[in-house]
Formats: C-alpha cells, structure tokens, sequence
C-alpha cells in the first residue's frame, strides 16, 4: 500500500491521521474522488457527504465507523487531549484541516492508480 499517513503541526502537538487505503476503488472511482477531494470546501463541510458513495464507504469505515466523526477521531488520538469542538468542520482550524487533508488524499489516489 502506497499511501502516506497525513501530518499537520499547530505547534505544541502533530494530528496524524492514518493512511486510507483506496485500493478497492474502481479506476473511474478513483477519478471521481480526486475531483471530488480537491473541490472539497466548496459547500460542504462532512468530507463523506463531499464524495461519491465508494470513496465515502472507504474514508468512513477507516476514520468514522460510529459516525462521530473527524473531530472525534482526532480527539481520541490523543487520548481525549484535544478539545473536540477545535476541529469541527464549521471551525476555521477544523475546515483548513480537512481541506490539507483531503488535498493529501486526492494526491495519494492520484499517485495509486497513475492518474
């Protein structure tokens, strides 16, 4: 599996979020969510709702099986550390955070399947 973990740093701690693997996409699959991924943030705010259905069964079985969603996720990571509202979507640091990693995922498909 090719794909990367994301990292992004704000300053006394690192969110990683573990890499997706989407291999299990077809080629026009994938083609779908690299556009998809890298229009995110233009009216959406949930990463799942902002892609088809094969990309969004992948992201949500890997980060969000119970539906808590990313801000959870992350929160969980650090063992509770992070306060969960500092990520929500709807917050500035939440939205920037999911549009660098969405960026992330549209390369690491991309790179993949040699699109």
């Amino acid at each position: 599996m090719p794909y990367t973990e994301f990292r992004k740093s704000y300053g006394d701690f690192e969110v990683v979020i573990p890499a997706i693997d989407f291999s299990r996409l077809s080629k026009d699959d994938a083609r779908h969510a690299i556009i998809d991924l890298r229009n995110y943030g233009h009216g959406f705010k949930y990463v799942c709702h902002a892609v088809r259905e094969a990309a969004s069964n992948i992201i949500g079985d890997a980060i969000d099986p119970n539906q808590y969603g990313l801000h959870h996720f992350i929160a969980d990571s650090f063992g509770g550390y992070v306060c969960t509202s500092l990520f929500k979507p709807y917050t500035t640091a939440g939205n920037q955070l999911r549009i660098e990693w969405c960026k992330h995922m549209a390369n690491e498909i991309e790179r993949e399947f040699k699109l």
